[in-house]
């Protein structure tokens, strides 16, 4: 598959170009797939084609493959580096064979030459960790027939390079049990002529046989391997492997032309199959259509078969019948199937099925589970507003099952017997994929209300949702420019979650403690438990809609002019201290760490108030911290300055003698702007248009990683960013809610 048309649509790495500049938009642009006889222990039986070959649903695993255009690029920043964490849950679903894509010239920079031990190391680890839990991998060298911009067979690139590329990676990976097979080349396209690809695919099988007589091979056809148009490009395909244990492999999307780039069904249904001329009508029959050719000449040439590819978009039912009959189709003939993809940066990809951020599965994983042969996920989940008006309705609340059940779902919505009304009462979920059920939420009165469900299915019920029908500082703001709301006090009025998790100094036990009704932290119960022993704080909860809680220290040591940072341990703990503020509990930060995840890449805008009482002017030094490669400080600087990469340092009018509030603001090509207790104290014309900030997402909180030694001293009662430049009436708003809960006059 091409980065550029699968890709596109893909959470990737922030600022990352994944493009690799190739269209897949003509007639016979991608494919469908056919059938294969693979043992999940990675071997072929090598007699002639079973009569009824294995079906198995598997899985790509990209990563190591994407942005070819930065060659050979840095792990885990120019490309992802998939981990064995994603190879187990991908077995937790019943995947057991899975397509692991490469970059040619990662594994091997100089053609001829050896394989890069890193990138190869990173291969091996996976591998190694396949065989060893009942899991198989199909290696694929994914780079279209080219090394770099130059096709194998031109002068630059000629076949015997591709075949030492191939003698060195069998000579590796022969008889390890983590080896499913070896994909010679994913999609070859646009080669010097019609004979290249033939030739070079011999080549390639002639080097693995002469050091690897039996692990399969799978060899793709030319013309992006499409199963549409196999026949017709592929059909005269033979290539000669002593083995016998050769394996056909083409790809199929269902979207209009195949290229797996479109997402709308009703739009694709309008616009039917481009591969037929004039169009033919689109229906959830398309895969089973597009493949059916491709399978026939398997079955008519004796060989085996697999589908690399295939993926659908999660945008409308259509598609996962779609896949649900392609599937089934594949089965029948005995065909295997990787399907288009995971990978750690496809997490918001309409085809991806890497898990979620909230835990899910994607929609698709349903339809592949039913395939897999993996249990039932028993798991419900929930979503919906979190603010509503008394005696109204609310907006929809969705009850949500991901996966494959075949009776109906029964859930009946609860308000912990709160007295409120819910629209309706009982909810079905129909027999099939991924079942929705939807209800509307009256409340009694102004409060903050737990909002669940129950089943009779035997499920687990899902986690309850808060919703508030009071007025807070952030009722009348955005909830998607909340970065974080690090507070001892509850100030964000739908979070029902835990307060913090503390650490008792005297015998290191932890526990959670809340919220009180009254918003206060349960410092009555903090005080019982902690007895006369000093408490820590190991994680301060996010209020705020994005759950980013402040905690350990995770982010990478970096190194600086002083050296390094420590490892994370119990020492980074700031100290929770009772009655610090307006009777409040603080945090105090004396050579403490903690990090939370706050994302401000791209921000053209940025806000952010602390309450804080630093024990010197200096010592407010590094209080948050963001960095990597545009660093954004409050406050750095002895001085105790505003720090924006390619801004002006603003002085913040730090007084250590007093609680205050301090707030910044950046606009974008506007202004930026430093404030005490709602005062202004200094203000410049912004220099730069948008924060670059990439590959790390977290802020430092009491620490500057790319300095040892460099720490904020004093208490803290909270901390509140966002991704925009409020207004000057949002933030007077603001001021006056963190004035009415700390006291703090502004």
């Amino acid at each position: 598959m091409t980065a550029h048309d699968r890709m596109s649509a893909a959470d990737s790495h922030p600022a990352v170009p994944l493009a690799d500049g190739v269209s897949r938009r003509g007639l016979l642009t991608v494919g469908g797939a056919t059938a294969a006889a693979l043992a999940l222990g990675g071997v072929f039986s090598p007699k002639a084609r079973a009569a009824t070959p294995a079906f198995y649903a598997g899985a790509n695993l990209s990563g190591l493959e994407v942005n070819s255009g930065a060659v050979p690029g840095v792990p885990r920043t120019d490309y992802a580096v998939p981990t064995t964490t994603e190879l187990d849950y991908l077995r937790a679903h019943g995947i057991k064979v899975v397509r692991l894509p490469f970059n040619w010239q990662r594994m091997q920079p100089a053609l001829g030459g050896d394989l890069d031990a890193t990138y190869l190391g990173f291969v091996t680890t996976l591998v190694d960790h396949a065989g060893s839990h009942s899991q198989s991998l199909i290696l694929d060298v994914h780079t279209f027939g080219s090394y770099g911009p130059d096709k194998i067979g031109s002068s630059a690139v000629t076949v015997a390079d591709f075949a030492d590329l191939w003698t060195r990676l069998a000579t590796v990976f022969a008889g390890r049990k983590g080896v499913a097979g070896y994909d010679l080349m994913n999609e070859p396209n646009a080669m010097p002529d019609a004979t290249v690809w033939p030739t070079a695919a011999q080549a390639a099988v002639d080097a693995i046989r002469a050091v690897d007589k039996h692990t399969a091979i799978f060899c793709e056809g030319d013309h992006w391997s499409s199963a549409a148009s196999w026949q017709a490009v592929n059909g005269a395909l033979a290539i000669n492997d002593p083995g016998k244990n050769l394996v056909y492999s083409a790809h199929v999307y269902f979207d209009r032309d195949s290229s797996g780039i479109h997402f709308d069904w009703p739009t694709e249904v309008a616009a039917g199959d481009a591969l037929h001329t004039p169009p033919a009508p689109l229906t959830t029959d398309i895969g089973v259509q597009r493949i059916t050719g491709f399978a026939d000449w398997l079955v008519a040439n004796g060989h085996y078969g697999h589908i690399g590819e295939v993926g659908t978009a999660n945008t409308d039912p259509n598609w996962l019948t779609t896949l649900d009959k392609t599937l089934a189709f594949c089965r029948t003939k005995g065909i295997g199937v990787t399907y288009w993809a995971a990978g750690a940066w496809f997490r918001n990809y309409p085809m991806g099925i890497e898990q979620q951020a909230d835990g899910r599965d994607t929609v698709q994983m349903a339809v592949l589970e039913k395939y897999t042969g993996a249990a039932a996920p028993t798991m419900l989940y929930l979503s919906g507003p979190q603010r509503g008006a008394k005696g109204k309705a609310s907006t929809a609340f969705t009850a949500d099952y991901r996966g494959y059940h075949t009776s109906a779902l029964t859930i009946v919505p609860t308000d912990n017997a709160a007295g409120g009304t819910f629209s309706p009462a009982s909810l079905t979920m129909p027999a099939g994929f991924n079942g929705l059920a939807t209800f509307t939420y009256k409340a009694p009165g102004t409060a903050t209300y737990t909002i669940g469900c129950t089943n009779s299915s035997g499920l687990s019920d899902p986690t309850p949702l808060g919703y508030s029908t009071r007025t807070d500082p952030y009722s009348t703001l955005d909830p998607a420019t909340v970065l974080n709301v690090l507070a001892t006090q509850r100030l964000y009025s739908p979070y029902i979650g835990n307060a913090v998790t503390l650490r008792r100094a005297s015998d290191g036990a932890t526990k959670n403690f809340g919220f009180t009704a009254t918003d206060a932290m349960d410092t009555a119960a903090i005080s019982a438990w902690a007895g006369t022993s000093a408490v820590n704080v190991v994680t301060l909860y996010d209020q705020g809609p994005g759950g980013r809680h402040a905690g350990p220290v995770v982010t990478s040591n970096k190194e600086g002019s002083g050296g390094t940072q420590l490892p994370a341990s119990t020492a980074d703990y700031p100290q929770l201290v009772l009655g610090g503020l307006n009777d409040s509990p603080v945090l105090r930060f004396a050579g403490n760490r903690m990090d939370a995840v706050s994302p401000i890449d791209g921000l053209t805008g940025f806000t952010c108030f602390t309450v804080a009482k630093p024990t010197t002017e200096a010592s407010m030094n590094r209080l948050l911290s963001w960095h990597l490669t545009q660093y954004l400080l409050m406050s750095g600087g002895a001085a105790g300055t505003f720090q924006l990469t390619g801004e002006t340092d603003l002085d913040m009018g730090i007084d250590p003698s007093a609680w205050h509030i301090y707030a910044v603001r950046w606009a974008g090509g506007g202004t930026l702007s430093t404030y005490v207790d709602g005062v202004p104290i200094a203000t410049a014309t912004a220099q730069t248009s948008k924060i670059t900030f990439q590959y790390d997402n977290h802020v430092n909180i009491g620490y500057f990683r790319w300095y040892p030694n460099v720490y904020y001293g004093g208490d803290v009662w909270g901390m509140f960013p966002f991704s925009a430049a409020l207004s000057d009436a949002q933030m007077s708003g603001f001021w006056s809610a963190l004035s009415s809960a700390t006291g703090i006059p502004v």
